[in-house]
């Protein structure tokens, strides 16, 4: 009998507001996110988007962008610095360390606020903890309000682990999403890791996923992690 060839399917990236689930963890962070407008707007005009990797600020970036018409960029990437009407800057906290960068949003954040436009960051922590060494960056920083994404639910757990297999294009029974979100860690970032070992496995096996496979992922990364 021939051997069974799999290959991997594509990826998307879904980061359509539909595809974005609001919990306990983070819905007051998205309600401050929502509230850029009138007498009850960000203080300054701006707000720092504040979670740990997974939690979805890059996924609420993009929603507010697709919302607002607003210029997104990635920190990482380098900054534009002239002012206009909205702008949003992906994982902020990447420019400690780095004086250009931090000049860079030194004079986006004035400009922002010198024309009445807004600015949205995102960033894993708080400004006091990035290690900024220009210190009028970091005084406009730690003046800056935080939207702090706090803790997932289990069912916010549950949903990311749906739109992941999703993204990759895979399968799996409730039953097996059930055991997946009842035994990982109770972290954003362990469904990302989980998912990408389901479908490594899945790949490797050229088998449907099973609860026996997600047992044995779920025990490989216990192991992992210790």
């Amino acid at each position: 009998m021939p051997e069974q060839l799999s290959f991997p399917l594509p990826r998307r990236d879904g980061r359509a507001a539909g595809d974005f689930h609001v919990g306990e963890g983070n819905r007051d962070a998205v309600d401050l996110i929502r509230r850029r407008q009138g007498t009850d707007g960000w203080p300054g005009g701006k707000l720092l988007l504040c979670g740990p990797e997974g939690s979805g600020k890059t996924h609420l970036a993009h929603i507010e962008a697709a919302e607002t018409g607003a210029a997104l960029m990635d920190a990482r990437a380098g900054l534009q610095t002239q002012a206009q009407p909205a702008v949003i800057v992906d994982n902020a906290d990447a420019v400690a360390g780095d004086p250009a960068a931090e000049e860079a949003l030194f004079h986006l954040h004035n400009n922002q606020f010198n024309t009445g436009g807004t600015l949205l960051m995102t960033a894993r922590t708080r400004p006091g903890e990035w290690g900024v060494t220009l210190p009028d960056l970091a005084s406009r920083m730690m003046a800056t309000t935080v939207a702090k994404i706090g803790a997932p639910d289990d069912q916010t757990l549950r949903a990311i682990v749906i739109k992941l297999l999703s993204d990759r294009q895979l399968k799996a029974t409730p039953d097996v999403i059930d055991h997946l979100v009842a035994h990982m860690d109770r972290r954003y970032a362990s469904p990302a890791r989980l998912v990408a070992a389901l479908d490594e496995t899945a790949l490797a096996s050229g088998r449907a996923i099973t609860r026996a496979m997600a047992a044995r992922v779920l025990d490989a990364d216990r192991r992992g992690g210790a």
